[in-house]
């Protein structure tokens, strides 16, 4: 009897790990800790809006003061701006901060020398209108979001002026994205967007109350709405949650880079457990917060996540991972491609070693004549992609009839390589030609996104059946503006035609490339030179 006891409390002990080992992972909402950031200051602890700037400062609105929390240093820093903050968004290339007050008042503030330069929305007839969201296009255009309607305040030949827009007035304004290069806004009437020259409905989210949108790393769109006494959560196709209680509506939604979905609602902070199919609510059981209204949340430049609340700033902490893990995003290895060609290995060599980014804005023409020759360069152009580094930043235009902007900006990293490749699979060719519209976008679209000191080219891939001398103005204009402009062209030449088009192409600045005989290998090596900055 003792040693057969004896053998079973043995038993026990071997197998006790092997159990342990094999209990189910943790769900990750359960790992989940909030820590709230200290504030040891005598302002008020309600944070309704951040924004977060290219060092990695958490930017928020506290009563008069832009307050910046630095969680490297573990310090704040304090500007006085005056009124109440109601929003924030910071202009990346200049580091300007546009920050929305109370009286209408949109305050353009530079950090570094304190300057304030104060805008009034005249366009608005309520002088305590609410903004609600601030969007920063470019340096040019600032959209504003009101329970008023919707603003643009916009700099022509340096001059600012304020204008609402007449399609969306009387409508509340909660929220502004860019999605596939398309500016859109969340309203209590539905999902509007800007196709160039007017807004118009987004018709399956016609006429619902739209809380917040947000666009996540793959581009794709995600919207928080209300129909009747619940809230849903959307992507473009497909439902993520619901809350059946109107009191918990989603003052924001977060699609972060791990693919989570976070909810700032008037009922705290909420996580789609999407293993169990439900909103995981979060309280204090299981960190320091303590929240009763969330209002916003976003995402820093190392894939932190932080909450604004009525009680302070948060951030969240993944207890199973190492933080600077949470914090840096895996940075996909650039591929070399294997030895087989030396001029390609060459080429990548060249490009991987040059020092400056590049913004690389792609016009196809994408008119009737035109699907054999795109299908080519689209091949030639997908073997290149894979090669490149995040840092550099893609945009593609494509036109017959008219102009659109498809692919806006995009940083070349895995998910979006994927994108961009699958484009080119789904152009439909039809139509005339506007090469007009197609370079004045263009052009927009490579001011907006210009890398100072960088490589920004724009590309036209067409067979030039267009008045090419009637383009030598907006090739000198591109010029004039650092940008090169380059010609690949589909279609065999006579000498006078290539003379016209060569010289295009100097005003440019830039390449001229015929590729209507060869095989994509040529189409290759001119990319790689544009990309090299040749």
């Amino acid at each position: 009897m003792k040693n057969k006891l004896s053998v079973i409390v043995f038993s026990i002990l071997i197998a006790l790990p092997v159990l342990i080992m094999a209990q189910p992972k943790q769900p990750w909402w359960k790992a989940i800790r909030f820590t709230r950031i200290p504030m040891e200051d005598t302002l008020t602890t309600r944070v309704p809006c951040i924004a977060v700037s290219q060092d990695n400062v958490i930017w928020t609105g506290r009563e008069g003061f832009l307050c910046g929390w630095d969680d490297t240093k573990k310090q704040w820093d304090y500007h006085k701006i005056g009124d109440s903050i109601q929003a924030i968004d910071i202009e990346e290339t200049k580091g300007t901060f546009w920050i929305a007050t109370a009286k209408r008042k949109v305050i353009e503030y530079d950090k570094a020398t304190k300057a304030k330069k104060v805008h009034t929305l005249t366009s608005l007839k309520r002088p305590y209108v609410h903004i609600n969201t601030l969007f920063v296009e470019n340096s040019n255009n600032i959209w504003i979001g009101t329970d008023e309607g919707l603003v643009l305040l916009k700099q022509t030949y340096g001059e600012w002026k304020n204008t609402a827009i007449p399609d969306l007035v009387n409508m509340e304004v909660y929220d502004i994205v860019r999605h596939n290069g398309v500016i859109k806004v969340a309203t209590d009437m539905g999902l509007y967007q800007y196709l160039g020259t007017s807004w118009s409905p987004v018709p399956k989210y016609d006429r619902k109350k739209i809380w917040s949108a947000d666009v996540n790393p793959a581009e794709e769109l995600f919207l928080a709405y209300n129909v009747g006494k619940k809230d849903y959560v959307f992507s473009e196709n497909t439902q993520i949650g619901v809350d059946s209680s109107r009191r918990y509506r989603f003052n924001d939604i977060l699609a972060d880079d791990y693919g989570r979905f976070w909810g700032a609602t008037l009922g705290g902070v909420y996580a789609w457990a999407d293993v169990f199919g439900y909103w995981h609510y979060f309280n204090d059981l299981n960190s320091d917060l303590n929240v009763s209204e969330a209002y916003v949340s976003a995402q820093d430049v190392k894939s932190g996540i932080w909450v604004g609340a009525k009680e302070g700033l948060y951030k969240i902490i993944d207890i199973t991972k190492k933080e600077e893990e949470v914090a840096t995003p895996v940075t996909p290895p650039v591929v070399v491609p294997k030895p087989g060609n030396t001029e390609e290995i060459s080429d990548t060599i060249a490009y991987l070693q040059r020092t400056s980014d590049v913004h690389l804005v792609l016009v196809l023409d994408i008119s009737g004549s035109m699907q054999t020759s795109i299908t080519r360069m689209g091949l030639a152009f997908k073997n290149i992609l894979k090669y490149l580094p995040p840092k550099d930043h893609i945009s593609i235009i494509t036109y017959a009839n008219k102009a659109e902007v498809i692919a806006e900006n995009w940083s070349a990293d895995k998910t979006t390589k994927k994108r961009i490749a699958e484009l080119f699979d789904g152009f439909t060719y039809k139509g005339g030609t506007n090469i007009k519209a197609a370079l004045n976008k263009a052009l927009s679209v490579s001011q907006d996104n210009k890398i100072p000191g960088g490589n920004n080219r724009i590309v036209l891939v067409s067979d030039a059946n267009f008045d090419v001398p009637g383009r030598y103005p907006t090739a000198s204009q591109i010029a004039s503006y650092g940008i090169k402009f380059s010609v690949f062209c589909s279609q065999k030449k006579t000498k006078a035609q290539e003379k016209e088009l060569m010289e295009l192409t100097k005003r440019g600045k830039g390449n001229y490339f015929n590729f209507a005989v060869g095989n994509t290998r040529t189409i290759e090596q001119a990319f790689w030179s544009e990309l090299m900055g040749e």
